[in-house]
């Protein structure tokens, strides 16, 4: 029967004295068992104090070294490779014992006395105030030369006269607005020089003899048309109440847009007097003022009473001047002209 063969093992060398040939190196050398992974436990390092009074030692556990890598072998000398043995059982800490140190003793480190928490907020408070914002100094204000004074000057004049130009613009927007209208007359009309006791609105058939206006039309033949119905303003002058001076009769549209001429009416001495100017004059304190444009048919008019726009109105104002400005005329009232037909 056949005996086990022995697993090969390299003899050692045959004196310590001879040299090693290079393939018994480089076997040996495979053969050289892996270093197993030394690692070291963390070690606590306490950092011990003077404790304050009524205080408890600190103790800090500092990080321990670094756990060495095994890639940081320190390379035997040309004797250990020499005397080398796998066989022998140092060999398997020979490497190991040369890498790794002997595990540290824990450091202690003596701290000065800790101070008190009254200390440490003073400190915290002393710190903050003298930062590098207090060390800054004072910003010293110096008096405005006479130059910055012109230019604050005239600054501040040119935003006056730009609020006031803003307001001004404003205001006369909102006089440029016609008033709104009322579907009845507030009677009296009283102004500063002429009152109204009566006033009545109504439309009518135009007639040959007024003076009124032809008016732009695309259907049924584009071109210009007379109109046939015009809407018209009866009144009665308060001869008590009135002075001398004028009235002005401005008509609009639904739209509020001015239609027709504006009519203007003299009274003198509390009674009225005629100028030729659409208005008819029946006696000293009644008369009447139709407007120069209107309602081209009547199937236009009942069209028109049948919708639901705004009705045309009549604004009365009085004023001392035939030549008077649009603000210098006082507007002494504006209402609608009713859904009537005159016979």
């Amino acid at each position: 029967m056949a005996q086990p063969r022995k697993p090969h093992s390299p003899s050692p060398p045959p004196g310590g004295d001879e040299d090693i040939s290079l393939e018994d190196m480089e076997e040996r050398q495979h053969q050289r068992p892996r270093l197993p992974d030394q690692r070291r436990e963390k070690h606590t390092f306490e950092m011990s104090a003077a404790p304050a009074p009524g205080r408890e030692p600190v103790v800090v556990e500092a990080p321990a070294p670094a756990a060495p890598d095994e890639h940081n072998w320190i390379p035997a000398t040309p004797d250990e490779i020499k005397n080398y043995d796998p066989a022998l059982p140092e060999a398997a800490s020979f490497t190991a014992a040369n890498v790794v140190a002997a595990p540290a003793e824990p450091v202690k480190v003596t701290l000065p006395p800790t101070a008190g928490l009254d200390d440490l907020e003073e400190f915290i408070l002393r710190t903050t105030n003298e930062g590098p914002q207090a060390d800054k100094p004072a910003r010293v204000r110096h008096p405005l030369s006479m130059v910055e004074k012109v230019c604050s000057g005239t600054g501040a004049l040119i935003l006056l006269a730009l609020a006031i130009w803003l307001f001004r613009a404003v205001a006369s927007e909102a006089n440029g607005v016609p008033p709104a209208s009322e579907p009845w007359p507030d009677l009296p009309l009283e102004g500063e020089m002429i009152t109204l006791s009566e006033a009545a609105t109504t439309w009518r058939a135009r007639k040959d003899t007024d003076r009124v206006a032809q008016m732009e039309v695309i259907l049924p033949v584009p071109g210009r048309q007379t109109p046939d119905y015009i809407p018209q303003v009866h009144f009665t002058l308060d001869a008590k109440e009135s002075k001398s001076g004028y009235l002005r009769f401005i008509f609009r549209d639904s739209s509020g847009k001015p239609r027709g001429d504006t009519r203007v009416v003299q009274v003198e001495g509390g009674k009225l007097r005629s100028m030729d100017e659409g208005a008819v004059i029946k006696d000293e304190a009644a008369g009447a003022v139709y407007c120069s444009e209107g309602i081209l048919s009547i199937h236009a008019y009942y069209s028109y009473t049948a919708d639901d726009a705004p009705r045309w109105s009549v604004e009365v104002a009085e004023s001392d001047s035939y030549s008077a400005g649009a603000k210098d005329w006082k507007v002494l009232g504006t209402f609608d002209v009713r859904n009537e037909l005159a016979k």
